[in-house]
């Protein structure tokens, strides 16, 4: 299989919600979809590898379709967003599949977008309401918050945050210096880079405690956890196989980790990125 490019992908797009949409590649009303959340800043082809993943899903006997919504946390809206939000649009998207008879449903999270995945899993146990998913993927689930205690001016953002939400003012957003030039709102700050913030799931630091409190409801749902080896925004001194061995450890016994070999974080290239792919597959076809 090579890497996305000039293939590119057919398909429609599905509107949810309301004024969102997402697109549909793959065999025409597929029964079987992996639904793909990128993270802080994606949209449409989040990686590099959607497009190899989506074709290798629609090859697969019995095929399988790709679903890319386009959340309103999309692109630069992250950063007046929540989880919670981003969650309750997944339902949304999750309800109209239901209603195209889709049968099996698996979430894969990118990045920021395997909280998304942990947090719609939460939701479902609050809401009835909610479709069920089959499994889930979580590819790069790493910690926002200690990737950006690297940076120099974090404390003085924390601070900021910390002083708006106190005000009553946790809407207001920071300068867009704080993060990646995009305007963020003082709660949504903290909700991923501070401490105990909603976002705050798979940090190093965490103890068997935490980790059990924020990951413990997804016990009873198969999940795979793709960590990659050379991942640039896990910090040095940090034990990559240590720390996937504790969060698939606080999902329960359905959940099973593995390092891409030399992967990046978002399996730019392609010999690490068709690992996974195949990894991926073997999953979805243990469902």
């Amino acid at each position: 299989m090579g890497e996305g490019g000039a293939a590119g992908l057919r398909g429609e797009l599905l509107r949810f919600g309301e004024g969102r949409a997402a697109f549909v590649s793959g065999p025409a009303r597929a029964q079987r979809v992996l639904v793909f959340v990128g993270g802080l800043t994606d949209g449409l082809l989040a990686t590099r590898y959607v497009e190899a993943l989506g074709r290798e899903l629609e090859r697969r006997d019995p095929p399988w379709g790709l679903v890319q919504p386009l959340l309103s946390s999309a692109y630069s809206g992250f950063g007046t967003s929540s989880l919670a939000q981003d969650a309750a649009e997944l339902a949304e998207l999750m309800q109209v599949l239901r209603k195209r008879l889709v049968r099996t449903i698996v979430l894969a999270g990118h990045s920021t977008g395997c909280q998304d995945a942990v947090a719609y899993v939460r939701g479902c146990l609050q809401h009835d309401s909610w479709p069920r998913l089959a499994g889930v993927v979580l590819q790069a689930p790493v910690s926002d918050r200690e990737w950006n205690d690297t940076l120099t001016d974090t404390p003085q953002h924390l601070a900021a945050a910390r002083a708006l939400v106190a005000a009553g003012r946790g809407g207001e957003c920071l300068p867009p210096a704080a993060v990646f030039g995009v305007p963020v709102s003082a709660e949504r700050y903290l909700s991923l880079y501070a401490e105990g913030g909603d976002d705050d799931m798979f940090s190093s630091d965490l103890g068997v405690a935490a980790l059990a409190s924020r990951l413990g409801h997804m016990a009873d749902i198969p999940a795979l956890l793709l960590f990659s080896e050379a991942d640039e925004y896990v910090p040095d001194g940090i034990d990559t196989a240590a720390l996937a061995s504790r969060v698939a450890g606080a999902m329960g016994p359905l959940a099973r980790s593995f390092i891409v070999p030399g992967g990046d974080h978002a399996l730019s290239e392609q010999k690490s990125s068709e690992w996974a792919i195949e990894r991926i597959h073997h999953f979805i076809s243990s469902i």
